[in-house]
């Protein structure tokens, strides 16, 4: 049985990354699995999956309208101005960020270097790209189509120096994993459009709610110096459940960096012509203020950070 279950761990991986390598110029893993991905990609194939399920893991949110960066009158930051949203489509988000376990277990070896090593702790370290990737690998294990082609890409694996010069995204009509949008990452951290500065409410950010820079050590993760296990704060968790949107990693967004004035006013992305990508959520190496539901940063998608992670979205069709 442990024979049959890592041989069987062995295809996944190999299949998982073969999907990850779609669309790239020079991505090999062997198999020919890479150009079946592709073909669904173009064709938009999607296995007999009964998407009224939840996944496991997963959030549903119906979308709405809700104001987006309404904390206008916060002294401590920047404000593009509130900006009117309905999102337009529901969606799924995952209760937590990525783990280590979850890494290993699709890509079929360990993310490497954080200072928190379980397999419950937040994957960190992870670029854009590789999160993209993820992404694919994740709907081709489950036989669905994946989001995106990234195109221009290195010979290297996914979470070890792997970087594209762009990417094609199907957007939120596709039936497979993706990252969030801004917008349904903000929807989501104000609980579902309600208007909040944190995830949890108004109350203060404290080491109580969030995983967080609290201490006279720049960065002391309350003390931990590092991240914690997902869904370590309880108290900082959605009415929904879902967890560390402020606090622990900042979280990778589907969207380029640009003002909220070229944005999509339906919940979908804004992508070209934009370098940067948005990262939301504020990190253990981060004060109260980053933590707040409408800070933003943005930062090259080859970038990664020891204080950087990223969750999962689909839409529901």
């Amino acid at each position: 049985m442990r024979q049959d279950g890592q041989r069987a761990m062995a295809r996944l991986s190999r299949w998982a990354l073969a999907a990850a390598c779609v669309g790239l110029v020079g991505c090999a893993v062997g198999g020919g699995a890479g150009g079946a991905a592709d073909a669904a990609l173009d064709q938009g194939v999607d296995a007999a999956v009964d998407m009224r399920i939840d996944p496991p893991g997963f959030v549903a949110f119906e979308g709405g309208p809700f104001t987006m960066d309404s904390l206008v009158d916060e002294p401590t930051r920047e404000s593009d101005g509130p900006r009117a949203v309905t999102i337009a489509h529901a969606f799924w988000l995952k209760t937590t960020e990525v783990t280590r376990g979850e890494w290993l277990a699709l890509v079929g070896r360990d993310p490497g270097r954080s200072r928190c090593e379980a397999a419950d702790c937040p994957a960190d370290w992870v670029n854009w790209f590789d999160a993209a990737a993820f992404a694919n690998a994740r709907s081709a294990a489950e036989g669905v189509a994946p989001c995106y082609r990234l195109i221009g890409c290195n010979d290297r694996l996914i979470g070890d120096g792997f970087e594209c010069t762009g990417v094609e995204a199907v957007g939120v009509t596709c039936a497979g994993y993706r990252l969030p949008t801004e917008a349904e990452w903000e929807f989501a951290a104000k609980a579902g459009g309600q208007d909040r500065r944190y995830p949890w409410g108004d109350a203060p950010a404290t080491c109580e709610r969030a995983v967080m820079d609290e201490g006279p050590v720049d960065g002391d993760g309350c003390g931990t110096l590092g991240p914690l296990p997902v869904c370590a704060r309880p108290l900082g968790h959605t009415p929904q459940g879902v967890c560390d949107l402020a606090g622990n990693l900042e979280e990778w967004a589907e969207d380029g960096f640009g003002p909220y004035a070229d944005a999509p006013t339906d919940g979908s992305a804004q992508l070209d012509p934009f370098e940067g990508r948005v990262i939301r959520g504020g990190s253990w190496r981060g004060g109260a203020s980053q933590l707040l539901v409408t800070e933003r940063y943005g930062a090259h998608p080859v970038n990664l950070f020891e204080n950087l992670g990223f969750r999962l979205a689909r839409t529901i069709r």
